[in-house]
């Protein structure tokens, strides 16, 4: 959209009709462009483009001087139709907080079109992509640096990303990933094979939000994931893929045993002689709840409850039932009981530990409970 034909108008409706990339060079101010589609902020808070939003690149003066008032770019960034609520306006906007040259910034914002293609150009070549919003600026404004010397830093330093930097930028419609993996894991299993048919796909294993492993995979599309802390108890984490112009792909994978039962401590509550809070020189029951997690049923289990705490007593620390059924949680209600000393520190953590055996299997859990106890002090004497 050029002068002396261009309008704002066409602008508007290039922007509503869902344009990806949008690259302004004319004369700016700080709340509007000057030239061609010469919007204002009134007309960029109006845009109707509801989650289909552009990054920007801007050469025109004072666009992004925020110093003071709603700048220009500032205003593409909040942009909300107030009809449906949606965001409007730029996900990213590159914008000067002073009045720009001409040549130099033209220059960076023509590199960055080319890293974003990856094509060959004849001077300064580009033929590895990038595919981050900081990814294409920097590295277009280093080209305009390199090519322009001191006034194409004097230009850097003062051109503001408004957004997020690590965005990365489809350059066509996401495709699905198709994803080849088992869905189960098995415990005491470090490995993880999945395969996407393509390479340079990004895969990922977490649990409840921390990362398990990750791996790109090969040229045949393969990776096989290294998980330095594999799960130790049967649970659900996520498998995520993620590509360059693909759609992510996030699935559950399930963790499981190989056979037999497997019990954890489901959940601990105490009860004293009025309430539920521990408190120092309390007698204290403890219910404990057990599930089975396994595949078959533990029979004939026994209980140990141990601790070095100093401040805590032991009364009753065995217990045992019958058998737990797959899937079942049964709770030994007021089954153990201890003594918090009367010199429990106030707000101290209590470290238990309990020992499950059932026939040849042994299990594991480590809780912690909380003593309370009075905090004196002296304001006068």
């Amino acid at each position: 959209i050029y002068d002396p034909s261009g309008s704002d108008q066409q602008g508007v409706d290039a922007i509503n009709d869902g344009r990806g990339i949008i690259n302004y060079t004319g004369h700016g101010s700080v709340t509007s462009w000057g030239n061609g589609a010469s919007l204002n902020i009134n007309q960029v808070n109006n845009l109707e483009n509801d989650w289909e939003l552009p990054h920007v690149i801007s050469v025109g003066c004072v666009n992004g001087s925020f110093e003071n008032n709603t700048c220009f770019a500032e205003a593409w960034m909040r942009a909300t139709n107030n009809n449906s609520g949606a965001p409007t306006g730029a996900v990213a906007f590159y914008a000067s907080t002073v009045n720009q040259y001409w040549n130099q910034p033209m220059r960076a914002q023509d590199h960055a079109m080319d890293l974003l293609v990856g094509y060959d150009y004849s001077i300064n070549q580009s033929i590895i992509q990038k595919h981050t919003i900081g990814g294409l600026w920097y590295n277009g404004s280093c080209n305009m640096m390199d090519v322009y010397g001191s006034s194409g830093i004097d230009m850097f330093l003062t051109w503001i990303i408004f957004g997020d930097a690590s965005l990365v930028i489809r350059t066509n419609i996401p495709e699905p990933i198709n994803v080849s993996h088992t869905g189960t894991l098995l415990i005491g299993t470090n490995t993880y094979s999945v395969s996407t048919g393509f390479s340079d796909a990004l895969v990922a294993l977490s649990d409840d939000g921390e990362l398990l492993a990750s791996g790109y995979t090969d040229a045949s599309g393969s990776v096989t994931l290294e998980l330095m802390n594999p799960p130790s108890e049967p649970s659900e984490i996520t498998l995520t893929v993620t590509a360059y112009d693909r759609t992510t792909n996030i699935q559950p994978v399930t963790v499981i045993i190989p056979d037999g039962p497997y019990l954890i401590v489901n959940n601990v509550t105490t009860s004293t002689n009025d309430d539920s809070i521990i408190e120092y020189g309390e007698s204290v029951s403890l219910s404990i709840s057990i599930e089975n997690l396994g595949v078959a049923p533990a029979e004939d289990i026994s209980f140990i409850l141990t601790t070095d705490d100093p401040y805590i007593s032991i009364i009753d620390g065995e217990e045992s039932i019958n058998s737990i059924g797959v899937n079942q949680t049964i709770t030994l209600e007021n089954g153990f009981s201890i003594d918090i000393s009367p010199n429990v520190p106030n707000d101290y953590d209590i470290d238990c530990h309990l020992e499950m055996n059932s026939n040849e299997n042994t299990w594991d859990a480590d809780f912690s409970l909380t003593a309370f106890a009075p905090v004196l002090s002296v304001n006068a004497i």
